[in-house]
């Protein structure tokens, strides 16, 4: 038999198999050994793969699904229905997981060690968990830091953490940060949900301190390699809904820009024309996708710009980059002045990029801010 044609016949065979409800106890488990003597796989790995997406040794998954096999006449007896096997093996396993703790309980004796972004280990563990868990049944988790704009306010916490846990769900964990800020811990929430549970804690907090309050949401990354990245994620989240003026709840958006990026100083000149005409700003650094700028007047988001580019040589090569703006910001220079921050992306024609992309070849110093190589 073709190879493909033996894999095509196990699939079959495992959905046969885990559709039969009335395939339960022994019978089940030799149905699937049967598999193995018939077919070149690992049985019980490939039957709980297709079940649950879990990949675990053959012994391992043996092991998990005669549990759950078990479990399901344990919940079939207390329902007095077949709760089906894949309800089955999810409640087995959150079963067999580790109890989460109460993240805001007090420390132990001589304190609890910190954490990443601040945080105690009993809630960097409580984060670890809920991340494994929500990995494992393929559940959202969401992430929320809080923090006053006002670094006189920081001294609320403690009355702020008692406000949010009247506005929060029983599941989810409070737990105070280091530098003036706590966090909740949002399971079985997508980034959306994250940011209406913040929003709901700032109108609260806003109500009873009379003060403005910011927080950061993220949601969980198949790339997460653990609680530090949701924490640091939600805290820069914090960061940018902050820079933005405050008073609101943001979600951490990330350079989004592949290329390498350049500092081009003096090398390069730049006019931004937008609706009000055409000014000369200040280039902070540029890539073949995008450019972050500083001008004296007012970059409003979403506006659509052409960034004129011109180099300061004898050759005086120049290009027309269109593009739109991302984010904007206002922000105070060293000496005072009041400028306007903002991000674009370029929405250029191949011809365009090309051009752009020679212009930066030949910058002097050569090397990217961001990677170190050649932009």
């Amino acid at each position: 038999m073709d190879p493909l044609d033996s894999r095509d016949a196990a699939h079959s065979r495992i959905l046969e198999i885990l559709d039969r409800s009335s395939l339960r106890g022994d019978p089940f488990l030799q149905a699937i050994d049967e598999l193995g003597a018939r077919h070149a796989i690992e049985p019980h790995r490939s039957c709980l793969r297709v079940l649950a997406g879990i990949d675990l040794t053959e012994g391992e998954a043996r092991a998990i699904l005669a549990g759950a096999d078990r479990h399901r006449d344990r919940l079939q007896a207390g329902l007095g229905r077949d709760p089906g096997l894949a309800v089955a093996l999810a409640d087995h396993l959150l079963s067999r997981a580790a109890p989460f703790p109460e993240a805001a309980a007090p420390p132990p004796a001589g304190g609890s060690a910190p954490g990443p972004e601040g945080a105690d280990a009993l809630f960097a563990d409580a984060v670890e968990r809920e991340l494994n868990r929500a990995g494992r049944f393929h559940r959202p988790l969401a992430l929320a830091q809080i923090a006053p704009d006002r670094d006189d306010a920081t001294t609320w916490i403690a009355r702020a953490l008692e406000i949010a846990r009247e506005v929060a769900r029983d599941t989810d964990t409070l737990a105070p940060l280091k530098g003036g800020r706590f966090a909740a811990l949002l399971p079985c929430t997508d980034e959306a949900g994250g940011l209406l549970a913040a929003e709901r804690v700032l109108e609260r907090l806003r109500g009873a301190t009379s003060a403005s309050w910011s927080a950061g949401v993220a949601s969980r990354r198949e790339e997460d390699r653990g609680a530090d990245d949701l924490l640091l994620r939600a805290g820069r989240g914090l960061e940018q809904a902050r820079a933005a003026g405050g008073g609101r709840a943001s979600p951490f958006r990330p350079e989004r820009r592949g290329h390498a990026r350049r500092h081009p100083g003096p090398a390069l000149t730049a006019l931004l024309r937008a609706a009000g005409g055409e000014r000369p700003i200040e280039l902070r650094d540029v890539s073949i996708g995008g450019a972050r700028i500083a001008a004296r007047h007012e970059v409003p988001a979403g506006e659509e710009v052409t960034l004129t580019l011109r180099e300061a040589t004898a050759l005086a090569r120049e290009v027309a980059m269109p593009g739109r703006v991302l984010r904007a910001r206002p922000v105070l220079a060293a000496s005072g002045e009041r400028l306007f921050e903002a991000a674009l992306r370029f929405a250029a024609r191949e011809a365009q990029v090309y051009r752009l992309a020679g212009i930066l070849a030949d910058l002097p110093g050569g090397e990217s801010a961001a990677t170190g190589r050649r932009a």
